[in-house]
């Protein structure tokens, strides 16, 4: 008799590592967004490491992002060039890089908006009801 497997053991066991393995999908999706870094602050566009100074330097208040110093000069004459000013003698800054900014910041409004959507709080809620973050 001490044989037997007790079949609601196993099929406990099999609902734990189904929960487990949701959990782990679920932690992933939210990173994956959040591009976590673990504790590491990092330019939002160029995902360069920012040093302790650049981190804690007091932001522009035109540049709602976080950038480090190169992506936020950027972003500033980015902006400045949509109101018809902007640096000039970077001549480099052509009509594809400002493609690339005007994507780049509507990628940014579109994960901005995913964040804000009710199925994306529900995952946050589910996973703050099983415990902290891995």
């Amino acid at each position: 008799m001490a044989d037997i497997i007790s079949l609601e053991n196993k099929f406990q066991e099999a609902r734990e590592k189904k929960v487990a393995a949701d959990r782990k999908r679920k932690l992933q999706a939210v990173r994956a967004v959040l591009q976590e870094a673990k504790g590491i602050l990092t330019c939002e566009k160029c995902h360069q490491e920012l040093d302790d100074e650049a981190a804690h330097r007091e932001r522009d208040l035109r540049v709602p992002y976080v950038f480090c110093d190169s992506c936020a000069e950027e972003y500033v004459d980015y902006i400045e060039r949509l109101q018809g000013r902007g640096d000039q003698t970077c001549y480099w800054r052509n009509r594809q890089w400002f493609d690339v900014w005007r994507r780049w910041i509507d990628y940014r409004g579109t994960i901005d908006t995913y964040l804000q959507s009710k199925e994306f709080r529900q995952l946050l809620e589910e996973l703050k009801q099983v415990g902290p973050f891995e």
